[in-house]
């Protein structure tokens, strides 16, 4: 059973089991699906080792500010680094691939990683609230995170243990999720894109694939 961390005493104990989420908005829909693959590249050198990769959706521009269609999608990450240095090497990433900051919320991005799970070696998972808040406070009432996140379902990893308040509330937020799985989760997004169309996209793009192309195969093969 996994537990939820409530004790300012505990250390998190690594390596780290961390679901990310990615999404991109801007170019075409090539160019977003790419910029998917270039980013778990870089995560797997930077951040940790990706184990696993949900599909890719494309999604309605969302939060009101955002004008073109999001491609999203989510992985599951192994890492040595704690969920602040996570957090700080996927913002390194997110510039890397030209990511302005501003302080307006909801517009269109080149690049979105956001930390949605952080769960340590002996199956506890990582609360934080602050700047980063972990679990995602979010994760639940927003399809483009959760959808991506379900197909990387595992109940040996992110599941709430209720034994604390903040377990309770998200048990509970999971389970009224799940509730509405069976009615037709597909209208939320446009399109799904498997991990091995990506991948396939990518050799379509660069043949030779490279190094870079050779990587992601060997990291979407197993999901």
């Amino acid at each position: 059973m996994m537990e939820c961390i409530s004790s300012p005493t505990y250390s998190p104990l690594p390596p780290f089991f961390s679901a990310v989420a990615l999404g991109a908005s801007v170019g075409r829909r090539q160019d977003k699906l790419l910029r998917m693959g270039r980013a778990l590249v870089s995560m797997h050198g930077q951040v940790g080792e990706v184990l696993r990769c949900s599909s890719f959706f494309i999604t309605p521009p969302w939060g009101g500010r955002a004008q073109h269609d999001f491609v999203n999608g989510a992985c599951l990450l192994r890492s040595s680094l704690n969920a602040a240095k996570q957090l700080e090497l996927l913002h390194k990433i997110e510039d890397e691939q030209g990511r302005e900051r501003d302080d307006e919320r909801w517009q269109d991005r080149t690049l979105d990683l956001d930390l949605l799970w952080v769960q340590d070696q002996r199956g506890k998972s990582v609360v934080v609230s602050g700047p980063l808040t972990l679990p995602h406070s979010e994760l639940c009432s927003r399809d483009f995170m959760w959808w991506p996140f379900r197909e990387l379902w595992d109940q040996q990893f992110f599941w709430p243990d209720p034994s604390s308040e903040l377990g309770m509330q998200q048990e509970h937020e999971f389970r009224q999720r799940m509730k509405v799985e069976g009615q037709d989760g597909g209208r939320w997004y446009l399109e799904k894109v498997s991990p091995s169309e990506l991948c396939d996209i990518w050799h379509a793009t660069f043949a030779p694939e490279g190094r870079e192309g050779q990587m992601l195969r060997n990291l979407l093969s197993f999901s």
